[in-house]
């Protein structure tokens, strides 16, 4: 069983307090359906974080509006910059502010309980870090800066363009960027996924080295790369290369490509294709969509991820082109008790998104304002009949200690262009 580390965060009503001026305009926006604007701040040029307070519920909100066009952009994080491997499964969204001098940030993609992998597809600042997987969204930020939502199109390519009559092209189609090796597939590692391939004595690898600036795997133009050694499995990854890596079928297809190279049938300098529509600058993966074309999405199911109140976070955007990022404190009655997923449709759309999906949240559920956990995670830290424990639902005669923030996988940081 995965257990996940933890962050003591003592005092966080002063720290919210001392971090979000108190809001004295009386024109300040708040959204339809009950909500004031209790606190405001505007001291990054560019975005608007307000912490947003429902009595009826009640219900506390806390919201960034990042302008387009501003001198900000809305970045993907990844946890310790690793999909997999030995290094620590999960990190902090403090923590990943922090190191990328971030000015808010909320916690992003659903974990694989199994591997602490993020679930869903990954872009970082233009490289294609991990491929999508079937019914699974994602936010996704085109290299306009513009953000959408809904699945993620990608193809991958690696080929020999060839010469007019003289050589015939040839293409080899890659199957997943740093994920877990198929029957029958070709697998493209780089350097974000694990010091080696972590792969089996069943197929084969070509270790490549990568010959032009801005790799290992841009998004949307084509990189030129070497192969340097045909290897069995677990080929270590070295910083200036990336490794393919097939079974079956993909096995055979890799084995061909190499064997053309070597007989000179096949150009000695080849090139990685990765394209990935509306995905060009960022990435991460959610579920479900909340809203498509300014209109509520309503799942049918009677599920309680669903019907329940739990902690949200979603990431959005307007017509204008601002980003919302979004969290929704839940499981405090006395605070915040959360939303089920229609209500967070809700308030997405009276926020002014015309798009949105919804992150991973319950106890993963953080909102950073300058490095700073400023919202309170429903995990917490309670003394209870002379015992301090940790719970994540505690009753109206416990004492609450202190909320404990929770390492995720991936997370949403606002930081300057």
């Amino acid at each position: 069983m995965r257990t996940r580390r933890f962050r003591l965060s003592i005092g966080v009503l002063a720290v919210v307090a001392a971090t979000l001026p108190a809001v004295t305009r009386a024109d300040t926006p708040a959204p339809a359906g009950g909500y004031r604007v209790v606190a405001r701040d505007t001291s990054v040029r560019g975005a608007e974080h307000m912490r947003l307070v429902r009595d009826d519920g009640p219900v506390v909100v806390n919201v960034v509006r990042v302008a387009p066009h501003s001198g900000l952009k809305v970045r993907t994080v990844l946890s310790g910059d690793r999909v997999a491997g030995p290094a620590p499964a999960y990190e902090r969204t403090t923590s990943m502010c922090q190191r990328t001098k971030c000015a808010f940030a909320i916690n992003g993609d659903f974990a694989n309980v199994s591997t602490g992998e993020p679930v869903g597809a990954t872009v970082i600042d233009g490289q294609f870090v991990r491929s999508p997987v079937p019914h699974h969204h994602q936010f996704l930020i085109a290299a306009d800066g513009t953000a959408s939502v809904g699945p993620m199109i990608w193809s991958g390519t690696v080929s020999d363009p060839g010469t007019f009559l003289l050589r015939p092209p040839h293409v080899v189609g890659i199957h997943g960027v740093n994920r877990s090796r198929q029957t029958d597939n070709v697998i493209l590692y780089t350097g974000h996924w694990a010091p080696s391939t972590g792969t089996g004595p069943s197929g084969v690898e070509l270790l490549a080295r990568v010959v032009e600036a801005g790799g290992p795997s841009p998004v949307g133009r084509s990189i030129g790369i070497e192969l340097v050694e045909l290897r069995g499995g677990d080929t270590p990854i070295p910083p200036w290369g990336v490794v393919l890596s097939g079974t079956g079928a993909g096995a055979r297809s890799l084995r061909d490509l190499w064997s053309r190279v070597q007989r000179g049938e096949a150009g000695p300098r080849l090139q990685l294709d990765l394209q990935a529509s509306r995905a060009e600058r960022a990435a991460v993966g959610g579920y479900p969509v909340l809203v498509k074309e300014g209109r509520p999405v309503y799942l049918s199911a009677n599920d309680g991820f669903t019907r329940s109140r739990h902690p949200r976070t979603m990431a959005g955007r307007t017509d204008d082109g601002t980003i919302l990022l979004v969290t929704v404190d839940g499981r405090q009655p006395c605070c915040s008790i959360g939303m089920t997923l229609p209500e967070a449709a809700d308030l997405m759309v009276a926020l002014g998104a015309v798009e949105a999906v919804n992150l991973d949240g319950g106890g993963s559920t953080t909102f950073v304002a300058h490095g700073v956990m400023v919202n309170h995670p429903s995990n917490q830290l309670i003394y209870r009949n002379g015992r301090v424990v940790m719970d994540g639902t505690p009753t109206r005669h416990d004492l609450v200690l202190a909320h404990l923030e929770r390492s995720v996988t991936t997370a949403l940081a606002v930081v300057a262009e």
